[in-house]
């Protein structure tokens, strides 16, 4: 972000300090309860339920991660994402792992994970020479790769610390776009905890916190050509660190940070010295810093308008979460959303630009940004938690084709080959 000349006067300023605090997102249960199916089976993807525990069926959305246990709130079973549920019949992804059994006992939260999605291919039954192509097992072709959709785009996950009361955070939905240029575009805002609750605007701008938790904001994008796309965000709210009582962590370490944007993202490590501190791969941590120049208290610079203050924003990694009981200690390391989806393997993906698409693997007359949009969109959940932007040349192709690579090696892949570009973060 370009600074102005006003605030160039201020980073000249001397003493200067920045005070970091550590966020890390703390979902909600909105949905315990049990199986309810003697027949059912390994892989089964619905799934009857009963005696709800706690929540409601009516708070649990599509894409939230659904934990299956063999006692209250554990995942020993597995873990599993919702597709969609209609009076306590819940039907999820493909889930060949889980060893399903009557009355294990099912966790739902609020919390929407970055994963891949898989495809289906299947022999058509009317003509052995032909097969059917599905996208997330069962969903079948209509028209999505003619309507096409959005690239929302609605800022970072954020946290911040209730100073005077209350806390004022920016929203803006700049730098989405449609994939069909011209189409004119609604908004839909929802933000949880917030004041004002809700916008209609493309810029919704100050949003007020007064009290601390854990929100998830929501932002539906409807283009006139139909489409429909819901992306999501994370907001932490804490009490000042001198006073209350829920608070970011207080004793951590950023033992390092390293990458770059040209390098596809960046890591970092962080060890808690607190006790009882229960870090899950996958937690979406927030770095947020209190900065000062000589005697003004301002963040300057970031990559996002009013949002200066944003640090680091990052996923822990799997298999890197290191408990030391004796000391009670915690260590982990975070990855950038390019790091963390270097670590997902996608599918085998080929698609054909066409003037009037009539399967999953013809898209209206593709361009560069339309070829990563349908990867992301039908390919991965990137997109519903994920600001994505395409800068630059945006030329028509004749084929997207990517094999089983990492979800980020196969958009960083393509575009290399395509045009002299690169994945950046």
């Amino acid at each position: 972000m370009i600074l102005s000349d006003a605030n160039l006067e201020l980073a000249r300023k001397r003493p200067q300090s920045t005070e970091l605090f550590l966020s890390v997102f703390q979902p909600r249960v909105v949905l315990k309860c049990r199986v309810h199916d003697a027949s059912i089976v390994k892989g089964a993807r619905i799934v009857q339920t009963y005696g709800v525990l706690s929540g409601a069926y009516s708070a649990v959305e599509a894409g939230m991660p659904l934990w299956v246990g063999s006692a209250d709130g554990l995942m020993d079973i597995g873990k599993t994402r919702i597709k969609s549920i209609v009076s306590g019949t819940i039907t999820v992804a493909e889930n060949s792992d889980i060893d399903w059994q009557d009355d294990q006992f099912l966790t739902v939260y609020r919390y929407f994970e970055v994963l891949p999605v898989y495809p289906r291919i299947i022999q058509n039954p009317a003509d052995d020479e032909q097969v059917i192509f599905y996208k997330d097992y069962d969903l079948e072709y209509t028209n999505q790769n003619s309507i096409l959709g959005t690239l929302v785009n609605m800022g970072s996950h954020r946290a911040a610390q209730l100073e005077g009361g209350s806390v004022s955070l920016w929203y803006t939905s700049s730098g989405t776009s449609a994939m069909i240029s011209g189409t004119s575009l609604s908004y839909d805002w929802a933000f949880e905890g917030g004041t004002p609750t809700g916008s209609t605007s493309a810029t919704p701008g100050w949003i007020s916190y007064d009290t601390p938790g854990h929100y998830v904001n929501r932002l539906v994008v409807t283009s006139a050509s139909g489409s429909v796309d819901t992306a999501y965000r994370y907001v932490s709210i804490y009490n000042p660190v001198s006073s209350g009582t829920s608070l970011p962590f207080q004793k951590w370490s950023l033992d390092s940070l390293s990458g770059s944007r040209d390098e596809g993202g960046y890591t970092a490590s962080i060890t808690i010295y607190e006790t009882a501190s229960v870090i899950e791969e996958g937690s979406v941590v927030v770095i947020f810093s209190k900065d000062h120049y000589g005697s003004t208290e301002i963040s300057l610079g970031g990559n996002q308008e009013n949002n200066s203050e944003i640090f680091f924003v990052g996923y822990v990694l799997d298999g890197s979460v290191q408990y030391d009981y004796e000391k009670s200690t915690v260590k982990f390391d975070l990855g950038s959303v390019t790091r963390y989806i270097q670590q997902m393997l996608g599918f085998a993906v080929s698609v054909e630009s066409k003037s009037a698409p009539a399967t999953w693997t013809e898209l209206l007359d593709m361009d560069m940004k339309r070829a990563i949009y349908h990867y992301l969109r039908w390919h991965s959940t990137v997109l519903t938690t994920t600001d994505v932007q395409y800068s630059g040349v945006n030329p028509y192709v004749q084929f997207f084709d990517s094999d089983r690579s990492s979800i980020y090696n196969a958009v960083d892949n393509f575009v290399r080959s395509a045009i002299a570009g690169k994945a950046l973060r």
